[in-house]
């Protein structure tokens, strides 16, 4: 048998959406016979899915196919794929039916499925306008009716579905370009596809908001009255119940059918993430040279190292070092992150908290940032793109980790470290690999000679010697080795030789499975030469679940004086058993890290230890809330142990810093407390940061964290517990837009709390639940909430409580349109702030009566109501308060007419909103004084 001629590839484009049509190289290919058309539109429409016979047959004859209809089906394939030349070979028999295989660019219908699959991706990363315009592609394909001129019940009923699928690609994207275009600019479109489609709801209800915003009201308003006249005429039905809400809503001048702000993109900042460089670097210029050669030789789609070896041989300096040098070539920046594949004490990132990561180092508004982790990864990537940027991705575990995280684009470059040989990254996406062996002899014997100065080397040659063999020219070990003999210069090489000889131990075992035990030797020699409180204190550090230490939270794991543990610190940090990367903050490599933790087992403090340490982040967590919202109801901490240290925060400001950069320190305390079995301490810390993290708009965090103490609360039976767990959930989720699953939560709260003893928590939750419909401009079931808030406030007496539910209440019926019961509840709310000397309360209060007026047309006692709450607020120290004040402030003298005043308090207004971060208030208010 000869050999198998190669099939022949030939472009052919098939075409559905309008008249059915297939075009070659040479131009339109014509279809002969009754029946050729009607197959080949039922093998498109299931392009690349079996179609079986009897499908086949029906779309064919309808009910009435002949006895001979499977032969006749035969007979037209065959004709088919005759009449399709070369291409007919993409009409293949499988089983009892036949397919029709075709790439996505060579069907309409295929094209317009990806665009759609893209419109889904950029609207999960909030590119809104990107999305429309997918959409637009998408709805290009269409040349007129489907499968135009085809008669035939089941070709006809294909033809309708496509045509009911584009309706509703429309509606998508008059919905996405509602919120991104001019509105005017929509409304002939919309008048022309209301004419078409009178009876299709959904476009009168487009055209009505189009005409709303555009400040035609009244013909919004006809427009829904002339839809009603011919509803009742032709149907004798009314308007759906979402055209009558929104009919009334226009009526009522609802401010929920403003255009939502769009969304800003931040400028891009320039990250610049990779740490400090090894001032005394030495050798390694075959691994420079190779990665050098990545960048020269390497196809510009595939820049991508990995640089893998065991523990301790100095993968990341390498990396670092070479990225520093390589860094003018990347103009748009350097990330860096380490993945944690191998840290003893937290599980690995994962590959959208590490994308999440890189998103808040690219200044990506919070806003912006989409709730799922696919989306997210896909937002970084997309962000890096077009941009020619350096990624470090540290300590990776596995391949699998790593390959969400590789960006696109022909700019770009990553390297990866491990000490796993991640062979798929070479297979699969063609990284240069490089593996990283022990220093040769001169460069280990340079290296001392860098640290310990050439004469003392030169000195005690085979001492030098000797160091380098029981360190394997290992460079961690030969830093720590070196840092030994550095503190002690009058000790001779020998003696630390000596040390290492009589610790018995050899480090070429480094080489194997588990480097982290077996570094031990080298360690121990640093570790025996520590005082008594430093020694513990470096056992004790193995404990701690952060990235980094400060001196008051080393002091309560040791219980003993910040004053002492400084010192200790400091011993550490000269033995390079610690480094202070930043100010007063401490951290160590993993393999020290997992030393200090084996050390720890059999520490008779342990327990203890651990105790003092989550109270020490429950107590500084509950002061920095404090000190950050006021306004709040302190939360009930056990008293500290002894010997437990807080740290000192003097005011907001400096609590807003602490807990910025104490963020993954407490996820990790509340993820560690949890693990082992301190539920009180896990859902504690998580109430007192998620008053932090909800305020600077951290949501996914505030999820992540909610959850575990979610957990520990249910397994601990924390009634209590569960019940913050679920109000901040609710809130998270809402922040998010994801609102069905912020009531879900908050609906689980209030069941929780609805008992006689839990009232203050059912009275907040209703209240707190009042607001997140509020948010979702749900004023009917905000109030309602409202109202349950207040009755059981009163119900127990609680001033506080009920001053809150007053306002609240008011607050709705503001939004309502409903001013005089607004005012009533406010003023009644506010007599209360003032009998019990809440200035927070007063400022959110007269703000609250300051817009009753406002709306009522009282503009003079609006100014003055606002500069009362301003007031309020620069006693409370209440910037979001304040900013929100000072931008109703300038919308009444707007109205007044006294343009200056109000540009005054709207540039007021964005210095402080700019300052905490708000992306989206801070782009209204831009668009204010642009007006």
């Amino acid at each position: 048998m000869g050999a198998r001629l190669p099939e022949v590839v030939v472009f052919v484009e098939f075409r559905m959406l309008g008249p059915l049509e297939v075009r070659g190289d040479d131009g339109p290919l014509p279809l002969r016979g009754r029946h050729h058309p009607k197959l080949l539109a039922m093998l498109l429409d299931e392009a690349d899915r079996v179609v079986p016979v009897d499908r086949i047959t029906a779309a064919l004859w309808d009910e009435d196919p002949p006895e001979s209809a499977r032969q006749q089906i035969h007979n037209v394939v065959a004709g088919l794929r005759a009449q399709l030349g070369p291409a007919g070979s993409r009409l293949r028999t499988v089983g009892d039916g036949y397919r029709m295989e075709l790439a996505t660019g060579e069907l309409d219908a295929l094209r317009c499925k990806a665009n759609e699959a893209e419109a889904r991706a950029l609207l999960d990363a909030g590119d809104r306008e990107a999305a429309a315009e997918a959409l637009r592609a998408a709805l290009a394909e269409w040349r007129g009716p489907v499968l135009a001129g085809l008669k035939g019940r089941t070709v006809e009923s294909v033809a309708l579905r496509w045509e009911e699928h584009r309706l509703a690609l429309v509606e998508k994207r008059i919905d996405l370009d509602l919120d991104t275009r001019a509105h005017d600019d929509l409304v002939p479109e919309l008048r022309q596809l209301t004419a078409a489609q009178p009876l299709r709801q959904r476009f009168t209800e487009q055209l009505m908001l189009a005409l709303h915003r555009s400040g035609r009201t009244p013909d919004a308003l006809r427009t829904y009255a002339d839809l009603r006249d011919r509803l009742a005429e032709e149907l004798g039905a009314d308007p759906g119940q979402s055209l009558r809400d929104l009919h009334t809503a226009i009526l009522r001048g609802d401010p929920g059918l403003d255009a939502p702000a769009p969304i800003v993109n931040a400028p891009f900042v320039t990250p610049a993430l990779l740490p400090s460089d090894v001032a005394a670097f030495t050798g390694r210029g075959d691994d420079l040279r190779a990665l050098d050669a990545m960048l020269d030789d390497a196809a510009p789609d595939v820049r991508l190292a990995t640089v893998t070896g065991t523990g301790g041989v100095g993968k990341t300096t390498i990396a670092v070092h070479w990225a520093h040098a390589a860094a003018d070539r990347f103009p748009d920046g350097q990330l860096f992150i380490d993945l944690r594949g191998f840290d003893p004490h937290h599980a690995p990132l994962r590959p959208d908290e590490a994308a999440r990561a890189f998103l808040d180092a690219l200044g990506t508004p919070n806003e912006r940032i989409p709730i799922a982790p696919e989306a997210q990864i896909g937002l970084y990537r997309s962000l890096l793109a077009d941009r020619r940027m350096l990624v470090v991705l540290d300590n990776a575990a596995d391949a699998a980790q790593v390959r969400p995280l590789l960006p696109g684009g022909r700019g770009n470059c990553t390297v990866v470290t491990s000490r796993n040989p991640l062979y798929g990254l070479v297979a699969s996406q063609g990284a240069r690999p490089r593996v990283i062996r022990e220093l040769p002899f001169d460069d280990a014997h340079a290296f001392l000679e860098r640290r310990l100065g050439k004469d003392r080397v030169a000195a005690e040659p085979e001492a030098a010697e000797r160091i380098i063999d029981r360190c394997a020219r290992l460079p961690l070990a030969l830093a720590i080795a070196a840092a030994r003999a550095a503190s002690h210069p009058d000790f001779g090489l020998a003696a630390l030789a000596g040390e290492l000889d009589e610790a018995g131990g050899r480090l070429d075992a480094l080489a194997g499975d588990d480097p982290a035990t077996d570094v031990r030797t080298v360690l121990g020699c640093s570790y025996r030469g520590l005082s008594a409180p430093a020694a513990r204190l470096f056992r004790l550090l193995g404990l701690h679940p952060g990235p980094d230490v400060t001196a008051p939270a080393a002091a309560s794991l040791a219980a003993a004086p910040v004053r002492e543990v400084r010192r200790s610190l400091a011993e550490l940090a000269g033995e390079h058993l610690l480094t202070e990367h930043e100010p007063g903050r401490y951290t160590f490599h993993d393999l020290l890290r997992a030393y200090a933790a084996e050390l720890v087992e059999d520490e008779p403090d342990r327990d203890d230890a651990s105790r003092r340490m989550f109270d020490h982040y429950a107590h500084t967590t509950a002061l920095a809330s404090k000190l950050i919202k006021p306004e709040n109801a302190p939360i009930g901490v056990e008293p500290a142990a002894p010997g437990v240290v807080p740290e000192d925060l003097a005011d907001a400001e400096a609590a807003t810093a602490w807990a910025e950069a104490e963020r993954r320190t407490l996820m990790g305390a509340v993820d560690l407390a949890a693990a082992t079995g301190s539920d009180a301490a896990a859902w504690t810390i998580a109430w007192c940061f998620c008053q932090y993290v909800f305020n600077r708009g951290h949501w996914h965090d505030g999820l992540v964290v909610q959850s575990v103490a979610l957990r520990a609360a249910v397994r601990s039976g924390d009634v209590i517990g569960q019940i913050y767990s679920h109000r901040f959930l609710g809130i998270a989720h809402n922040a998010l837009s994801e609102h069905t699953e912020a009531n879900r939560h908050l609906r689980k709260a209030i069941a929780k709390c609805d008992t006689t003893e839990h009232r203050r928590e059912l009275a907040q939750t209703h209240r707190t639940f009042g607001q997140v419909l509020g948010r979702q401009r749900d004023y009917v079931g905000a109030l309602w909430h409202g109202r349950r808030a207040l009755a059981i406030s009163m119900e127990l007496g609680v001033d506080r409580f009920q001053a809150q539910a007053l306002n609240a209440v008011g607050w709705f019926h503001a939004q309502l349109g409903d001013y005089d019961a607004a005012l009533e509840h406010c003023e009644r709310s506010l007599a209360l702030q003032v009998e019990f000397e809440s200035v927070v309360g007063q400022a959110i209060t007269w703000d609250s009566i300051g817009y009753v007026h406002h709306r009522q047309g009282r503009l003079h006692q609006a100014v003055d109501c606002y500069r009362r709450s301003l007031e309020c607020c620069e006693m409370s120290g209440n910037r979001h308060i304040e900013a929100e004040t000072l931008e109703h402030l300038g919308d009444v003298h707007l109205d007044l007419g006294d343009l200056p005043s109000a540009r005054a308090a709207w540039q007021q207004s964005l210095a402080l909103v700019d300052a905490l971060g708000s992306v989206v208030r801070a782009k209204a208010i831009r668009e204010k004084l642009a007006a």
